[in-house]
């Protein structure tokens, strides 16, 4: 007759008070991704101080990054899976022997290797720049060079408007038109000249309309003290200016 004896169960279960890798990978990437984030979403003063010359020349690259989180909890859920079905169908007195050389620690250092690689390599296809590099852009436009009358005449009110039928003088009449034109030119290069007996450049070709609105609000006969309209120098001197 034979005896049956109780074989003693081994304690060979995965211990539930350690964190598993997938939680451990977890907090890892969140932690490397800190400085990733702040660089894509901060601006202002803080985003300068943090990192004030570096830029990501595809930043949408990044976006994935957000999804490897869950997928290492679920390769770790998987794995955790895995391990109780191999308790359940095996000897206890056989698991120590099978998983003789899984361990544990070699399994969280990989983990975290490997959470490493898909970081660096996330960021290199991003495309990281740092510095600044000068380059010249070539700029398509028009130039205007706008000529205005400050003679004499042009103090006379025999220009009327649509308000009321008033009367207005020349000169301020010119003034609105070659405001009106630097609304329309918005962006594109404008300059000014003023004539009477002699033309005078009150303004190169320039975008800064600010400028050319105080020169505007110059406007008098007084401005040049030769009289006179001398249209034909004024033409000659707007020539130059066009190469500038």
């Amino acid at each position: 007759m034979s005896k049956a004896t109780q074989e003693p169960q081994s304690n060979t279960q995965p211990q539930e008070g350690h964190l598993s890798p997938g939680w451990m990978m977890l907090a890892f990437l969140l932690l490397a991704m800190t400085p990733v984030s702040y660089l894509l979403e901060l601006h202002g003063q803080a985003a300068q101080s943090l990192a004030p010359d570096i830029t990501f020349e595809r930043d949408w690259v990044l976006s994935p990054l957000w999804l490897v989180p869950g997928i290492a909890i679920l390769i770790s859920q998987y794995r955790q899976l895995q391990i109780k079905k191999l308790y359940s169908i095996i000897s206890p007195r056989l698991a120590p022997q099978l998983a003789s050389n899984k361990s544990p620690e070699r399994r969280r250092f990989k983990g975290f290797l490997l959470t490493l690689a898909w970081l660096f390599l996330f960021v290199g296809l991003a495309g990281p720049q740092w510095g600044t590099h000068v380059r010249i852009l070539k700029r398509k436009g028009i130039d205007v060079v706008v000529a205005v009358d400050v003679s004499e005449s042009m103090l006379a009110k025999d220009m009327p408007t649509a308000l009321r039928g008033r009367m207005q003088r020349r000169l301020a009449l010119a003034r609105k038109k070659v405001r009106y034109l630097m609304e329309l030119l918005a962006g594109e290069r404008i300059g000014i000249l003023a004539f009477a007996g002699q033309p005078v450049m009150l303004c190169p070709l320039s975008t800064d309309y600010n400028t050319c609105a105080v020169w505007l609000d110059s406007f008098s006969p007084r401005l040049i003290p030769y009289g006179g309209t001398a249209l034909a120098s004024t033409i000659k001197r707007a020539i130059p200016m066009f190469s500038t």
